[in-house]
């Protein structure tokens, strides 16, 4: 085979996998923008709530429920409740419930942010940028395939440099964050996203009644 030749193959060759290469970013990218749009239209809106397990080895759920300004946060173990937050925006008072102590403290704080809410926002953000140059960033750095998670098909993000073995999957019908893998041992899991379902009555001010309250102005 001449030379000329050989420099045609190999040239068709790399051609062929620029081709292959372009194609697969271009499909992350799309597929991470898709992602990243759901994120944003949903803590954007004014009514959500989700749930979140911070270790899907024990029975510990919070519930989050977020309507106009009013935030209430739910930890339960078993179903029993522990403790719960809420917050107003508008009032800037915000209510800490120990259940186990029937205690609360009242206090206004110029702003809160609840630890569900912050956690979920913090890892979505770390893989579903605002920006398009980070877009095309997590696209080159991430692998990304399908696969089906507890009867759910999932994207399945996992990251080729850094903590490699940091997982995230994303629902593929309603692009919500499923589950997360962080490092070894750390499994976070979401559930139950929902949009305008949230009531006034999820997210009333607690009924302190029975409870020691303590003022903190």
């Amino acid at each position: 085979m001449s030379k000329k030749k050989v420099l045609m193959i190999i040239g068709i060759i790399i051609l062929l996998l620029l081709i292959i290469f372009i194609i697969s970013v271009t499909r992350k990218y799309i597929i991470i923008n898709k992602l990243a749009k759901t994120k944003e239209e949903f803590f954007s809106s004014s009514n959500y709530s989700y749930s979140f397990m911070p270790d899907s080895n024990k029975n510990v759920v919070c519930e989050y429920f977020y309507k106009d300004g009013r935030s209430m946060e739910i930890w339960k173990t078993d179903d029993n409740i522990d403790s719960i937050n809420w917050y107003d925006e508008t009032t800037k008072e915000h209510i800490s419930i120990n259940a186990k102590t029937s205690t609360a403290i009242v206090s206004h704080l110029e702003t809160y942010e609840a630890f569900p809410d912050s956690v979920a926002n913090t890892i979505l953000s770390s893989v579903l940028p605002d920006k398009a140059m980070d877009k095309i960033k997590i696209a080159l750095t991430f692998s990304i395939s399908t696969k089906e998670i507890d009867g759910e098909k999932c994207y399945v993000l996992q990251p080729f440099t850094g903590i490699v073995s940091n997982t995230y999957y994303f629902d593929k019908e309603n692009q919500t964050i499923s589950k997360t893998l962080m490092g070894e041992n750390n499994n976070i899991r979401f559930e139950n996203w929902t949009l305008n379902q949230v009531t006034d009555e999820n997210v009333n001010r607690p009924d302190l009644n029975g409870y020691v309250v303590t003022f903190n102005d």
